[in-house]
C-alpha cells in the first residue's frame, strides 16, 4: 500500500511516499529589502540603510531573523544650480532689484558648500537696467549638522 503524506505552509510544502526514502519539498523564501533614510535628532545627520526581512516567521539564517546594515551612498562633489533672488528695500526704492544666474558648488562633506556664481542683476528701479554680475560665497545647510 502507498501512502503519501503532505504538508502544506504559507511558504513551504513538503511531500513523502511510504514507498520512497525520500522528501520532495518546495520554500518559497520571500525576503523584503527597503532602503530608507534616517537621523537621530531634528538637526542631525541622514543615515542611510538597507533592511532585509521577511514575512515568513520560521526564516532564519543561522539564527537572523532580521539583518540591518548603515551604508553610505556617494556624495555629490559638485552642483550647477540657477539661482534666483528677489531683493526688495522698504525704505530705499533704489535697493529692489532681480539676480538671477548660474552657481557652481563644490560639496565636499554636504553640510558647507563654497560657490562661485554669474548672472545678470535687474534693478527695478532706473527703468530696468541689466548690470552683470559675478559672487562667491559659502552656503551653508543647518540641517546637516
Amino acid at each position: 500500500m502507498n501512502i503519501t503524506t503532505t504538508y502544506t505552509g504559507p511558504h513551504f510544502w513538503a511531500a513523502t511516499n511510504s514507498s520512497s526514502q525520500a522528501i520532495r519539498y518546495r520554500y518559497h523564501a520571500v525576503l523584503d529589502i527597503i532602503g530608507y533614510r534616517k537621523r537621530k535628532s531634528l538637526f542631525g545627520r541622514y543615515r542611510n540603510f538597507i533592511d532585509v526581512s521577511s514575512p515568513d516567521p520560521d526564516f532564519h539564517i543561522n539564527g537572523l531573523e532580521r539583518y540591518k546594515k548603515p551604508v553610505a551612498f556617494p556624495k555629490d562633489r559638485f552642483a550647477l544650480t540657477w539661482n534666483s533672488t528677489l531683493v526688495t528695500g522698504l525704505r530705499d526704492q533704489q535697493s529692489n532689484l532681480l539676480s538671477t544666474g548660474l552657481q557652481f558648488h563644490i560639496t565636499p562633506d554636504g553640510r558647507l558648500s563654497p560657490y562661485i556664481g554669474a548672472g545678470y542683476l535687474y534693478s527695478l528701479y532706473n527703468a530696468g537696467k541689466m548690470v552683470p554680475y559675478i559672487q562667491g560665497g559659502i552656503n551653508m545647510d543647518l540641517l546637516k549638522f
